[in-house]
């Protein structure tokens, strides 16, 4: 099944991947020559509204990489704790566990603030995020 993007969502995944230089933060390949190789991988899934375009919840990963802590999420559990540490973890968890719903118009205020970033070559957290709570 296909999973269906918005364009706040592409905008995002660029935004990920060109932070990471288009390079595994797990094995540390360099994919820039294979963009289509290389994934926006969340850390707390999609699923989680507050979170699902919050820079600090997401970083670049090879498709391999992705795909192999998709099937094994303990060993994703691990390795994020072990880059992250366990107090970002457990403030993304936090996070990801209050119920949010954005209206059309911030959608599109989110998604204008990432061009904006893309344009500035920041990626810094929206002022909108800070409602659901502050990463340290």
């Amino acid at each position: 099944m296909k999973i269906r993007r918005k364009k706040a969502d592409i905008i995002f995944s660029k935004l990920v991947r060109d932070r990471s230089n288009w390079t595994c933060e797990h094995c540390h390949v360099d994919k820039s020559c294979e963009p289509e190789t290389f994934d926006c991988c969340h850390i707390m899934g999609r699923r989680s509204v507050g979170l699902r375009w919050h820079p600090d919840n997401a970083i670049g990963m090879c498709r391999k990489c992705h795909i192999w802590f998709t099937g094994h999420p303990f060993d994703w559990s691990d390795f994020c704790k072990d880059k992250f540490g366990e107090d970002r973890i457990a403030e993304l968890r936090l996070i990801s566990n209050r119920p949010v719903k954005w209206t059309p118009k911030v959608r599109e205020e989110i998604y204008k603030w990432m061009k904006s970033q893309d344009k500035n070559g920041t990626f810094e957290p929206h002022e909108l995020f800070h409602v659901f709570g502050e990463l340290k």
